[in-house]
């Protein structure tokens, strides 16, 4: 019994880094997937964890007014780009590469 809790914890613990570092462009064609479903848009948002722009966009997008219209017209797809030190394993594989794609990489607020 002892044994099976160690393991539930570690498989959860793997699981979640696993999720963390899914592929830059699986996370955006599920995204579409999504959408085409939904008859949305889909909203991609270049993310780092020490980007107050990107908390300050997530939380403006999570208010009682305006997370109904987000909601309704749009699937949002988040990609971790250009994390720093200890919170490098945090990017999605490929992320820097698909915001260069869609010309985010000249974006002042995510390069310092």
């Amino acid at each position: 019994m002892k044994y099976s809790k160690i393991i539930i914890v570690v498989t959860l613990l793997l699981f979640q880094l696993g999720a963390a570092q899914e592929k830059a462009d699986v996370v955006l064609n599920k995204a579409f997937k999504e959408a085409k479903a939904g008859n949305k848009n889909v909203l991609l948002v270049f993310h780092a964890s020490w980007c107050k722009w990107c908390k300050t966009m997530e939380k403006n997008m999570d208010l009682p007014e305006t997370k109904p219209v987000f909601n309704k017209r749009f699937v949002t797809a988040y990609v971790d780009v250009q994390e720093r030190g200890d919170k490098k394993s945090l990017e999605n594989p490929g992320g820097q590469e698909l915001m260069n794609k869609y010309k985010g990489g000249n974006a002042d607020f995510l390069s310092g």
